[in-house]
């Protein structure tokens, strides 16, 4: 599922989440790239898709778990902070703007190394986002149950 919100300022982003059944290499994951510039005239912006610009994060079912609560509450922020080998990445899931009374909808960030991308959603994309990561973990509850049924026919 993709959401692409660029804007007159530059300073856009867009996502993808998905969820890979398979049980060695799945898992739950989002990719995000920077809008970098702007068509006033079509009111379109453009993204940064080269590779070694994409933030690409891997969730565990509990974060998901967590922003789907978010999404649903329409309250609250989590942060995750990833770290590999090779990279860290700062991610935040929230309500926007931070500390307000009257939030306006839900915002994803991240930040890893320089790269920083922010993506807002309305709660009503929240509301779509929090069905999509239901879904996902419905999937996910499907490939542990085959898993189990096989582990256990083994032992028999």
């Amino acid at each position: 599922m993709k959401f692409y919100k660029a804007n007159k300022n530059i300073k856009g982003g867009a996502t993808s989440f998905s969820f890979n059944p398979d049980r060695e290499n799945g898992g739950f994951f989002a990719e995000m790239i920077k809008q970098i510039s702007w068509d006033e005239k079509t009111r379109t912006g453009k993204f940064d898709t080269t590779e070694e610009n994409k933030i690409r994060i891997k969730f565990s079912v509990n974060e998901i778990c967590e922003m789907m609560n978010i999404c649903t509450s329409r309250s609250g922020s989590a942060q995750f902070f990833h770290k590999t080998a090779s990279s860290q990445t700062q991610i935040s899931f929230g309500t926007y703007p931070k500390d307000s009374d009257s939030p306006r909808g839900i915002a994803f960030s991240a930040k890893k190394g320089d790269n920083s991308i922010f993506v807002p959603f309305s709660f009503a994309e929240a509301t779509y986002l929090a069905e999509i990561f239901h879904f996902f973990i419905q999937r996910h509850l499907l490939v542990e149950q085959k898993s189990q049924e096989a582990y256990f026919a083994n032992k028999s």
